[in-house]
């Protein structure tokens, strides 16, 4: 991974050492990340995030009956049906809700009280998905019954704590993107900057805060990227390619797009130093980690392919608008709702950033990457930027393909979304990381502060939409009370939230002010 010029050592050189410990920057970072979390889990409406409904329906069918149905059997309850027709806060389309919108938070009914658990005509596809993350959420909706005596709670609460579940599983990834970018290398600044870079996404906050199996797919592969960082900076153990083998196996078990993840491991064993005088080492490494991911997760794609004769079966998608199948049309529209959906298009494709948000940060993500290569010193250099800028490039390929076939046939609708790129987030991330900080032959000691302040930016519109979208009074006073109505916690812990979020983005900037004024000042003792 190429490093800027002022950094110490070559970019094949090990990893640089640091201080015990995490940085008080990165701490704060790590801070908000969890409390945005937490405010975007009582911000959007509960069921209103993509196909939440579906989400939380399979994992209590799987808590009541403990099967998992064929992709082609399930279909939503009449209880989770009935859940949603309770207000239009709970309904894609519906109208913004305010106080006197809300039912009393002891009067909100029970799954169970809203409607018998019996099949609609709603159909469910989330059969089609690995069962992972649904046996995991069953096994939490298993253990609340076991372990409150007030359980079962209500319909609201019930979704908000599934929702609590994927925050928890989330909450690293500022801290999982800073240690590959430090064990790549890279300069305290830089590494700092990809963590700090994870607030800037608000699609992966708003994901990450909902009841779905993209926060434990995003995990998991930010967890895989580090370990990938290990091996091609020399860990050649075999603890490191078992655990790697266990995290790939836990993806196969989760969603299809994991599956670009089996080569890509194996692939960093062909990027580690001396890796062909290790031959039979690295037989041996590549071994344990495919047969490990085999066995834990590869096994449901291979029952796939010879029970239903397709590696992942469909029963459809949401419907959405249908667009031109060609030319560039296709291009645009295809870019517009990736992209969007990307950055932040939150719900079911309901409240968008702004587009000159979406195109800025793009093409800034963009220029990082492209810069990167540019500055990159040598082949073996570009060529390990490459493969950690992969994953997310793959994925794009995959959508766009998936997309313009989809849309070959008339009247299917064009419905890319931006969260499949997640997986590959962190090593784009990092990649951008490494850009920015090359963009000039010099230091930039300003760089997690910049990124800071555009993160901040991203929020505030994200932030802003939303209140705007859901909740009448928008971004205001009252806004913020009829979001409190209709919270499932108790307005006064969420209250508390909302404020502290504020307190601890001020301390991250104070702490990234003071990581500047450092490093200035250390730059300047240098010159003399």
């Amino acid at each position: 991974m190429p490093v800027p010029p002022d950094a110490p050592g070559p970019a094949s050189a090990p990893p640089q050492r640091h201080g015990p410990g995490l940085p008080r920057s990165l701490w704060a970072i790590a801070v908000l990340h969890l409390l945005l979390l937490l405010g975007y889990s009582v911000m959007v409406p509960i069921l209103r995030a993509p196909d939440e409904y579906a989400h939380v329906d399979l994992a209590r069918h799987l808590a009541r009956t403990g099967t998992y149905p064929d992709f082609d059997e399930p279909s939503v309850s009449a209880s989770t049906v009935a859940a949603r027709g309770t207000s239009p806060a709970y309904r894609p389309g519906g109208r913004p809700v305010g106080v006197g919108d809300a039912v009393p938070a002891e009067e909100r009914p029970t799954f169970a009280e809203a409607g018998p658990d019996v099949p609609t005509e709603v159909a469910n596809q989330m059969a089609q998905h690995p069962p992972l993350y649904y046996r995991a959420a069953a096994a939490v909706l298993n253990a609340a019954d076991a372990v409150f005596p007030s359980w079962p709670w209500s319909f609201d609460r019930t979704v908000g704590l599934l929702r609590l579940v994927d925050v928890a599983l989330v909450a690293a990834l500022p801290v999982l993107s800073w240690a590959t970018a430090r064990r790549l290398g890279c300069p305290a600044r830089t590494s700092l900057t990809a963590a700090v870079l994870v607030l800037a996404v608000p699609q992966l906050i708003h994901i990450g805060s909902a009841v779905t199996n993209d926060g434990l797919l995003v995990v998991l592969s930010a967890g895989l990227f580090l370990l990938a960082a290990r091996v091609v900076t020399g860990d050649l153990s075999r603890r490191t390619a078992i655990l790697a083998g266990v995290v790939v196996g836990l993806a196969l078990l989760t969603k299809a797009f994991a599956l670009i993840l089996v080569p890509w491991a194996v692939a960093s064993y062909l990027f580690a130093p001396a890796a062909r005088a290790q031959q039979r080492l690295l037989v041996d490494r590549v071994a344990w980690l495919v047969g490990l991911a085999t066995v834990i997760g590869g096994w449901w794609w291979v029952r796939n392919l010879l029970v239903d004769g397709t590696v992942q079966p469909r029963l459809g998608e949401a419907a959405v608008e249908p667009v031109a199948p060609t030319g560039g049309f296709f291009l645009t529209s295809f870019a517009d709702r990736l992209f969007g959906s990307f950055w932040g298009n939150f719900g079911s494709f309901e409240v968008a950033l702004p587009a000159v948000a979406v195109t800025a940060a793009t093409l800034a993500v963009t220029a990082g990457v492209v810069v990167a290569f540019v500055r990159g010193r040598v082949f073996a250099v570009r060529a390990r930027l490459a493969y950690f800028v992969f994953p997310a490039t793959a994925l794009l390929v995959v959508v766009a393909v998936d997309s313009f076939l989809a849309n070959l046939s008339p009247g299917t609708p064009l419905a890319p979304q931006g969260r499949s790129l997640f997986p590959g987030l962190v090593g784009l991330l990092v990649v951008a990381a490494v850009g920015f900080d090359q963009i000039t032959s010099k230091r930039t000691p300003a760089l997690p502060l910049v990124a800071f302040a555009a993160a901040v930016v991203m929020q505030v519109l994200a932030i802003g939409a939303i209140m705007g979208r859901y909740w009448v009074g928008g971004a205001s006073l009252e806004g913020l009370r009829s979001m409190l109505a209709f919270s499932p916690w108790s307005p006064a812990v969420v209250f508390v939230g909302a404020v502290a979020s504020v307190g601890v983005a001020g301390w991250a900037a104070w702490e990234l002010v003071r990581d500047w004024s450092h490093e200035r000042r250390g730059a300047a003792a240098r010159v003399r």
